[in-house]
């Protein structure tokens, strides 16, 4: 299971044992983090082909499905097929894969609202 990540205020720190303990990892630039990853998702854009939408059913919910294939620039650019599942009255995404044949491996996200969370201030 991977680690969880905080980014907060230039700071990043991570728990490995779901949030009980957290530690420093370093600072950042988030401003330059930020313009890079929007640069590098414009540049797999281009390449997007097989863009399908279409509608699947999740825990008894609709959700719309976007999906397509694109060369990813993050991955040297492989190519990858991702999908998302968006709840069309919330824009929640509540799952998104993302299979890369040069990786030969598919990786799945739940996302799950967590309301009671509280979440540490990087000092």
């Amino acid at each position: 299971e991977s680690p969880w990540t905080l980014a907060y205020k230039n700071k990043r720190i991570t728990a490995a044992d779901k949030g009980k303990s957290w530690k420093f990892v370093r600072t950042m630039d988030s401003q330059q983090n930020n313009d890079s990853a929007a640069n590098t998702l414009k540049e797999s854009a281009k390449s997007a082909r097989e863009v399908k939408c279409s509608e699947e059913e999740i825990d008894g919910v609709v959700h719309e499905l976007v999906e397509a294939r694109y060369d990813s620039a993050l991955m040297g650019n492989a190519e990858t097929l991702s999908k998302y599942w968006v709840n069309p009255e919330t824009g929640w995404i509540t799952k998104n894969s993302v299979y890369t044949e040069k990786m030969g491996s598919e990786f799945i996200q739940v996302m799950e609202k967590v309301p009671d969370l509280t979440l540490p201030t990087p000092e």
